[in-house]
């Protein structure tokens, strides 16, 4: 596949420095191959855990989850030759079929499997994120003044021309948190339809429409363990249906 030049020059863009950024990490273009994908949810940034251990030691070997300068044999980005571009794109579109974090990964899965019939494992579906940087601290911890602001302008043209780019019928935003960023980087316009998912549950969907694409975007983190129950995500899962179904 010939490499795309805004990818290419995405990942040659060396981190910003004092943003916290993974040391010795790479950019996360995408979770699974966003070329083929028709589905793609979407977050705020990459977790730290994609690329370090608990420890705070940097994965390898078959732990291993995206490339690194080190298994690039990179110095640094900017001066990445056209083979270690390729290289981190290919770990990006492998991600699901190597280590990925299932921890965060499985309940998106199983709504993106109900509600939609698509899959990560069998690439109709993929991840991105509005910033593809993994930083440490998590983004939420990130009290630096004006860093998520840098992360998130630095990486707005690249996700624009990813969603003009890339064959997206659905993206799917897990969260409030997600959504009003993407909403304030881009500009797009979501109209919410507040309602009770499920009983006991205070929650919403919204949607639009930009870049060709269907948005639908909802409240909470699946992945959160408070109030988040099965019946709440079976009707998440079968409002995101409703909402594009038709789309698919």
């Amino acid at each position: 596949m010939q490499i795309p030049e805004y990818v290419a020059t995405r990942i040659r863009r060396d981190p910003p420095e004092g943003c916290g950024v993974v040391a010795g990490s790479t950019p996360v273009i995408s979770f699974g191959d966003s070329f083929k994908a028709k589905v793609a949810t979407l977050g705020l940034n990459p977790s730290r855990h994609e690329f370090t251990t608990p420890e705070g030691g940097m994965l390898a070997g078959r732990s291993r989850r995206f490339a690194t300068l080190e298994s690039i044999g990179a110095g640094r980005l900017s001066e990445a030759s056209d083979e270690q571009v390729a290289k981190v794109i290919a770990d990006c579109a492998n991600y699901f079929h190597g280590n990925p974090y299932l921890r965060w990964f499985k309940p998106m899965e199983q709504l993106i499997g109900s509600g939609l019939g698509a899959s990560y494992f069998d690439g109709t579906a993929c991840h991105i994120d509005l910033v593809q940087w993994a930083t440490d601290p998590v983004w939420g911890k990130i009290n630096e003044p004006g860093v998520r602001e840098r992360l998130l302008r630095d990486d707005r043209e690249f996700l624009i021309q990813q969603l003009n780019s890339e064959n997206f019928a659905a993206v799917l935003i897990n969260g409030r948190g997600a959504q009003s960023q993407l909403e304030r980087a881009l500009g797009i316009r979501f109209h919410w339809k507040a309602d009770a998912l499920a009983p006991g549950k205070k929650s919403g969907i919204a949607t639009a429409r930009a870049f060709g694409t269907h948005f639908v975007a909802w409240t909470i983190n699946l992945q959160s363990s408070f109030g988040v129950t099965r019946e709440l995500r079976a009707a998440i899962a079968a409002r995101v249906e409703e909402e594009v179904g038709a789309w698919m």
